[in-house]
């Protein structure tokens, strides 16, 4: 999801519908690593065998190696799937993270919104809504603001 301190802010309806897609999003990930960890835990001894097989037979032995080859190609690809997966249920997490709902005081958002006119009217539209601002929207306000002076202004007496 998306926040833009020039617009309205979205709704709750979106952000929980943002929530639970990227929580289904989250589980399907994690059922996919568990098979993967699975597949990893089958592949493992299938390459030991492959490889005793191999300290036993002659070289010229092709069905042995090819053995060898296959269960050391299946392990690579498993392992890349696990990490390809992994990185995916983070960006999942991150995602997750910047919808979660945070306290108006805890950033300094109320001294903020007084000095900036346009902080205070999209806090002014999520309270309109009955709702608390998310991380995500939060962060958008700190990244304006950076934008806009090149640093972020002193909050800490606010806090």
């Amino acid at each position: 999801m998306n926040f833009n301190i020039a617009h309205s802010p979205p709704t709750e309806q979106a952000i929980e519908h943002a929530r639970r897609s990227a929580f289904l999003q989250l589980k399907k990930l994690r059922i996919r690593m568990m098979a993967w960890y699975v597949a990893a835990a089958f592949s493992f001894p299938l390459g030991v065998f492959a490889a005793v097989l191999l300290a036993g037979a002659s070289i010229t032995d092709i069905p042995g190696q090819l053995f060898f080859v296959t269960t050391a190609a299946i392990i690579g690809v498993v392992v890349y799937r696990l990490f390809k997966n992994y990185a995916r249920a983070e960006q999942v997490e991150h995602r997750l993270d910047t919808l979660r709902p945070v306290d108006d005081s805890c950033c300094g958002l109320e001294k903020l919104a007084a000095e900036y006119p346009l902080v205070q009217e999209y806090r002014g539209a999520v309270e309109a809504q009955k709702r608390k601002m998310v991380f995500g929207e939060v962060m958008v306000i700190r990244d304006w603001l950076v934008a806009k002076h090149g640093k972020l202004p002193d909050v800490e007496s606010a806090a």
